[in-house]
């Protein structure tokens, strides 16, 4: 049974509040039951996994405990009260595991041999959440990967974590800051680049999402930069109602993503 002061509740402490230290460890914390269970299921690599005796109060808890010993997965108990004091939600979870990052690539994304590759490049959203739900909206459309560039972009959030509910587990994810050698990689790879605007353009339907694509999503206030702009091969536009001249990205996302798969897979 750990203590409070315990190195690992300092050091999942540190790893909660900060971005530097999730990067150098290659470590980010997954809270809860579910993405437990998602983690276990995706096969990422369980570095060590906290719980509280609240964990086994439940069926489906007590499965998952179970699930974690037949793994081999490193168990440390400790109180309730401690466990909640490493979280920062308001709900705390009976369970928070720490996860190694994967080993993603460039070349794992870009996969030249796939001739229908869907990309999702998320430039500038630090919004957490927002971030998280475009992960798990293209996870969900069919999406074979997502880039998020932009500096101030963090992946492995715990906000950002919990907002995917296990999508990053699965989708292939990777993080460039630099937008511009983000294209030019694409281009080498002759990815048709499509842009998410305001204004006019055509729908998402009306896009040909049968080639290689990779679909770029921007802050809702002014999309990418300029410098970016000029480079794709295309734009979308989603109509609104008169009044209405924008989405939330997310929203964004889920509209154009999944009209893209009605388009791929018109038979579903």
């Amino acid at each position: 049974m750990i203590g409070k002061g315990n190195q690992l509740v300092r050091r999942i402490r540190i790893l909660r509040r900060d971005r530097t230290e999730r990067v150098r460890q290659g470590v980010f914390l997954a809270e809860g039951i579910h993405l437990c269970q998602e983690a276990l299921a995706s096969g990422v690599e369980l570095e060590q996994v906290v719980y509280s005796d609240r964990l086994s109060t439940t069926d489906e808890g007590a499965a998952l405990l179970a699930a974690l010993q037949r793994s081999g997965a490193v168990l440390d108990e400790t109180s309730a009260t401690i466990l909640d004091s490493m979280q920062d939600v308001r709900s705390p979870q009976p369970v928070l595991s720490l996860v190694r990052m994967g080993a993603a690539a460039f070349d794992d994304l870009l996969n030249p041999e796939r001739e229908t590759a869907l990309l999702v490049v998320a430039h500038d959203i630090q919004d957490p959440g927002n971030l998280g739900t475009i992960i798990r909206t293209a996870d969900a459309a069919g999406a074979t990967g997502l880039i998020a560039t932009g500096s101030g972009v963090d992946l492995h959030h715990p906000r950002t974590v919990r907002s995917t509910m296990g999508s990053l587990f699965r989708l292939p994810t990777l993080h460039c800051p630099d937008i511009l050698d983000v294209i030019l990689r694409l281009e080498q790879e002759r990815f048709w680049k499509v842009a998410a605007e305001t204004g006019t353009g055509p729908r998402p339907e009306e896009v040909d999402w049968s080639r290689k694509t990779a679909l770029f999503l921007g802050p809702e206030r002014g999309g990418i930069p300029d410098e970016a702009r000029s480079r794709m091969d295309s734009s979308l536009t989603i109509p609104m109602a008169t009044g209405v001249d924008s989405l939330s990205v997310g929203a964004a996302a889920a509209v154009i993503l999944f009209a893209a798969r009605r388009v791929r897979n018109p038979a579903e």
